[in-house]
C-alpha cells in the first residue's frame, strides 16, 4: 500500500521536471544497478 502511494509521488514529481532531467535520472539509476549487481557477482565469487 505505501509503495504505491510513493510511485504515484514519484510519477507526479517526474512529470513537473523536464524529459533531460528525467534521462539523467534514468541514467545514473542505471549505472547505479549495475554497480549493486556488480558487487553482488563479487560477493557471490568470494563466498
Amino acid at each position: 500500500m505505501c509503495s504505491t502511494s510513493v510511485s504515484m509521488v514519484s510519477d507526479i514529481v517526474d512529470m513537473n521536471r523536464s524529459p533531460s532531467e528525467r534521462q539523467k535520472d534514468l541514467t545514473a539509476h542505471r549505472w547505479y544497478s549495475m554497480e549493486v549487481w556488480a558487487v553482488g557477482q563479487r560477493m557471490k565469487a568470494e563466498r
